[in-house]
């Protein structure tokens, strides 16, 4: 709801308008005080009323965008959404698989017990990315790698880390050569809590449901519902032949994991029509490498400062969410968010070196990331 629809239903008087009226209606009335200028006793106790006054207006404006559910925000779209039965999804821990191994065998069997912690390396800010195993595991005397369970220390999407980056163990483990997290190995994607727009928007689709039978609104409210679906794409338009459907996932990882798909497939299974010939999967990934180069200014440019704040602005791009679509990367709003950057004077893009635009099916992943910083060579 904008202003001027607010002005319409709410209006708020200034203070001075106010002021005019209640004074106007106390000479009416004859009141007996007659002195009213400012500096005095009075006048300071009706300003004082009138300013209390004001702020309930503004208080009842703020109250009237948050009843409605395509305006409400926190705590107060999540009673609006209860109204259409649903419930803003909670973050997740992700779960996964590591691996642990030696580069020769010395004919001991070897334990890495449950509660053990591994982690990432250190970013900048002193953060770093714990991982509980979940059981104890033996690695065999003669194997030379074990796949060991272990769960997020915290909620978050944070948490579903490329391959190669849990390195370390915070526990000594006799034997280990090296610990790694390989491609697949997320079990299931950690998530954050739900944002807004895509629980507003799930309210909004929960008549879909009211279908005598499903139409691609019925499909994509309920999957929506199930914890670590972000994104929900549906082709009802016989993309395999009369009667065909696609439904393509995408989880909080951008690629959705095996476990998820079978959620999928299972409530997809429940609300089919009885000639529905559905196929669930995840998006065909095209993997994108950027390359691009900062100039920053050249007294007040802290490069440590701004190359960790661009690395975060690059990722950012393949944020998995409902209203970043991960099937098109624009040169414009790489440019225009890169640019945003305090101290930072150009942005060079080469690659890539157009516009990318993909279909439903398919989602942009990151591939190699380079990232070049310049001081501006003032003449």
């Amino acid at each position: 709801m904008d202003e001027k629809e607010l002005d319409e239903i709410l209006p708020v008087p200034t203070l001075e308008e106010m002021r005019e009226q209640i004074e106007t209606e106390l000479e009416e009335d004859n009141f007996k005080i007659k002195n009213l200028r400012n500096g005095k006793i009075f006048k300071a106790l009706e300003m004082i009323f009138l300013k209390a006054i004001n702020e309930l207006y503004k208080l009842l404006r703020t109250v009237v965008t948050q009843i409605f559910i395509t305006d409400a925000k926190g705590i107060w779209l999540d009673i609006k959404a209860a109204d259409f039965g649903r419930k803003r999804k909670n973050a997740i821990r992700a779960e996964g698989k590591i691996t642990v191994g030696r580069n020769s065998t010395d004919g001991q069997a070897k334990i890495i017990k449950k509660g053990n912690i591994f982690k990432t390396d250190m970013d900048m800010y002193g953060k770093e990315l714990r991982y509980i195993s979940q059981e104890n595991v033996v690695m065999d005397k003669d194997a030379l790698k074990v796949l060991v369970p272990v769960l997020a220390e915290s909620p978050g999407a944070i948490y579903n880390v490329p391959p190669g980056m849990i390195k370390y163990s915070l526990q000594h483990i006799s034997g280990i050569d090296y610990i790694t997290n390989e491609i697949d190995w997320l079990t299931r994607e950690g998530t954050d809590t739900e944002e807004d727009e895509s629980l507003r928007e799930r309210s909004i689709n929960a008549w879909d449901e009211l279908a005598t039978q499903p139409t691609a609104g019925t499909y994509k409210s309920h999957i929506s519902k199930i914890e670590g679906v972000v994104v929900v794409n549906i082709d009802d338009m016989h993309p395999r032949g009369q009667g065909t459907i696609d439904v393509v996932i995408t989880g909080a990882n951008g690629l959705p994991t095996e476990t998820l798909l079978e959620k999928v497939r299972e409530k997809a299974d429940e609300i089919k029509g009885p000639y529905d010939n559905v196929l669930v999967y995840g998006p065909d990934p095209t993997y994108q490498d950027i390359d691009i180069t900062l100039m920053i200014d050249n007294i007040f440019g802290d490069e440590n400062k701004i190359r960790q704040e661009a690395m975060n602005v690059i990722r950012s791009l393949f944020k998995v969410s409902e209203g970043n679509k991960l099937n098109k990367l624009y040169k414009s709003k790489i440019n225009s968010d890169l640019m945003s950057i305090e101290n930072v004077v150009n942005v060079v893009i080469n690659k890539p070196q157009e516009d990318i635009l993909l279909d439903m099916r398919k989602i942009i992943m990151p591939g190699e990331i380079t990232l070049n910083i310049v001081k501006e060579n003032k003449q």
